[in-house]
């Protein structure tokens, strides 16, 4: 069994996402950053007369851990990347959660 590393799962989850339904004339594009382990996806376009540019997931992989700074997709990274063979034990969201966000 060949064994990949974080980096390259995180690449590959995020090539894998589905592109949202309601986008109107948007694309989600990847943004990498391989030498300072940096990884998102942005929702860039047009919703009839509004401009969408948005970061849909931001990603950084440092210490031997995958550290979630953003996540708006609807069924959650965490779960993709532990598909993926990322173990749990090295994922940290370090985005507020939604019910400790002050209103």
């Amino acid at each position: 069994m060949v064994a990949f590393s974080p980096t390259t799962l995180i690449e590959t989850v995020l090539m894998a996402m589905p592109c949202p339904d309601t986008l109107g004339a948007c694309t989600v594009q990847t943004v990498f950053d391989r030498q300072q382990h940096q990884y998102m996806l942005v929702i860039a376009g047009w919703h009839g007369h509004h401009r969408i540019h948005q970061c849909l997931v931001h990603i950084a992989y440092y210490d031997e851990r995958v550290w979630i700074h953003c996540d708006h997709t609807i069924h959650g990274i965490p779960e993709r990347l532990i598909a993926a063979g990322i173990p749990a034990t090295r994922i940290l969201q370090v985005f507020p959660l939604a019910d400790l966000r002050m209103p």
